[in-house]
């Protein structure tokens, strides 16, 4: 399920890419930034599951808390339908909730 970065870069834009990527390596691991790709997680399966006025709100303010560009942030929405479970994995949450989101064959009981 892992996207790689030009997969990414098709979608969102390489320089859009390169943004986001830099924003997240400033704001290094810790239980906020995790959080933060979780809640993104999450916004991408409510947009999947079609609650997407609920699913955007939650994506766009992960990548607003991290200081994405409003541009930015509308390309990266305006991309996001049809690719949710790839892009679930953009901002780097705990392993297991996407994979707990998309993929229910596989045990994610750690």
């Amino acid at each position: 399920m892992a996207m790689h970065n030009d997969e990414i870069k098709k979608i969102v834009g390489e320089l859009d890419l390169h943004r986001v990527q830099k924003k997240l390596a400033s704001a290094r691991y810790g239980p906020v930034p995790v959080a933060l790709g979780d809640l993104f997680a999450c916004g991408c399966y409510f947009i999947q599951q079609g609650r997407t006025e609920l699913g955007f709100k939650l994506c766009r303010t992960a990548l607003s808390v991290y200081g994405v560009e409003p541009g930015a942030i509308e390309r990266i929405m305006s991309r996001l339908e049809g690719s949710e479970a790839e892009f679930s994995l953009l901002l780097n949450p705990h392993l297991e909730i996407p994979g707990w989101l998309f993929d229910h064959g596989e045990d994610y009981n750690y």
